[in-house]
């Protein structure tokens, strides 16, 4: 993880989350985010996160990042970065579109049959990124959803205003 996302990442959750005086010893949320970003990069299920590492408990992790999210300690740490990104006087060349299957076992919301995966349950995430790779746009679909009925929805769910159009 960049040291910029980390640490912006690190001051949203000591402002939204601050911690008590009282009660039992808090965990680093250093190591609580390192070992977010392993289950979520590598894309292993949060069990096995005891298995390959030491220390904190998987329960314990997962339990921080539901709270994290719910809180919207990543949405806050995400406009802080786009507002960031967006006072470099670089623009944007060009904005790239794609589509990607996940897999969804247990989901109920978005989920159809992955026509690349012998009808398994999936969801399609389609995205638009600017030329620096900074998502601009993130939908979930049903993964039985055909790419050319996800552009428009895809171009409306904008993350973050963009300056001036640009190729896509």
């Amino acid at each position: 993880m960049l040291p910029l996302v980390e640490s912006i990442i690190l001051a949203t959750v000591a402002r939204l989350l601050p911690l008590n005086a009282t009660g039992r010893p808090r965990i680093e949320t250093k190591e609580l985010l390192n070992k977010m970003v392993l289950v979520l990069e590598s894309g292993m299920s949060w069990r096995h996160l005891g298995q390959c590492t030491q220390g904190v408990d998987f329960r314990t992790v997962h339990r921080h990042f539901i709270s994290w999210s719910r809180m919207g300690v990543f949405r806050t740490a995400y406009q802080s970065l786009i507002r960031l990104h967006s006072r470099k006087s670089r623009r944007s060349e060009y904005h790239c579109m794609d589509s990607s299957y996940v897999k969804s076992i247990y989901g109920r919301d978005c989920v159809g049959r992955n026509p690349t995966d012998r009808g398994r349950r999936a969801t399609k995430l389609s995205a638009i990124v600017d030329s620096s790779g900074i998502p601009i746009s993130l939908v979930a679909f049903p993964a039985n959803t055909s790419d050319y009925k996800t552009v428009d929805e895809t171009l409306l769910q904008r993350l973050c205003p963009t300056p001036r159009p640009c190729p896509l």
